[in-house]
């Protein structure tokens, strides 16, 4: 059941997001921004409204924030376009958190 809490979920780590890639060196994989060119909305926030399930920074849920790193481009693209819609929402309920907040 979904309810107004926002919910606090550690999935900050520096080798989740894409922002924090380095470059290729020797034997190293490829970064997910070198692998798809789309850097993670994440702004290491991650708090998850209790009605939407969006996280009050960025606005994705928490299984796209867990798939952001594998998943290819046009998912990622489908994910980045519903972004403002739920960002729009999440502020007209004031409950958004914006990077100069964070």
């Amino acid at each position: 059941m979904m309810n107004d809490t926002l919910y606090h979920v550690s999935v900050c780590d520096l080798s989740f997001f894409p922002y924090a890639a380095m470059p290729l060196n020797g034997d190293s994989k490829p970064t997910d921004v070198q692998r798809s060119g789309m850097k993670s909305p994440c702004i290491s926030v991650c708090r998850f409204d209790g009605r939407t399930g969006w996280c009050v920074a960025c606005g994705r849920t928490l299984p796209e924030c867990r798939e952001w790193k594998k998943a290819p481009r046009p998912r990622l693209l489908a994910i980045s376009k519903a972004l403002p819609a739920r960002l729009a929402k999440l502020d007209a309920r004031g409950v958004r958190v914006t990077e100069e907040e964070a």
